[in-house]
């Protein structure tokens, strides 16, 4: 079998703590229409914890660079980052400060590129918080995002990165602008 040396592009890896956020990161990728790596615990349906984090990470995926890159398709370089958004709701106050300015990431190889976001206490209290539409359930999350005519997905997009800059809650529009940036380059 001949191996694909076609190159990869995927500079953005993205992981979820469960559905909303899967869902999320799921609609921004095939709307901005970017080359992002979505990773999550059976599509959302099963979480992913801040306090089981370490597990994911001491897999063999995580093992090397080569190995990461690999799996994933992606390309590795200055610009690459790792996207982990969570909750705060079912972990301590400690384990919260850690994953938020990021020590519990020193010992990894890939630190550098990790970009913790955090929903305190989570997702679904951010949005509201943020005064944006509401969600009846998890699979809802779309909602978010304003549909009208006079509007495009892109400035739909933009307008809730907005409104999560200035929830104190969240750091969720730190990802937003990286997504939207990714957009522009294509």
């Amino acid at each position: 079998m001949k191996k694909n040396n076609k190159k990869k592009s995927t500079n953005c890896l993205i992981i979820c703590h469960g559905k909303s956020e899967y869902l999320l990161a799921n609609y921004l990728k095939s709307n901005l229409r970017i080359p992002a790596k979505i990773v999550s615990d059976k599509n959302g349906k099963k979480s992913i914890q801040i306090n089981s984090l370490k597990n994911l990470f001491s897999g063999k995926y995580f093992k090397s660079k080569n190995i990461l890159e690999n799996h994933y398709g992606l390309n590795i370089n200055e610009n690459f980052k790792i996207f982990i958004i969570m909750d705060t709701d079912d972990c301590n106050k400690e384990e919260a400060l850690n994953y938020k300015n990021k020590s519990m990431f020193k010992n990894y190889w890939f630190y550098k590129f990790v970009i913790p976001i955090y929903n305190e206490p989570n997702i679904e209290n951010v949005i509201k918080s943020s005064n944006l539409s509401a969600m009846k359930n998890k699979t809802d999350v779309h909602r978010i995002f304003p549909i009208d005519d006079n509007i495009n997905k892109i400035e739909s997009i933009i307008f809730v990165s907005s409104k999560l800059k200035k929830c104190n809650s969240t750091n969720m529009d730190i990802m937003f602008e990286h997504l939207l940036d990714m957009k522009k380059l294509i």
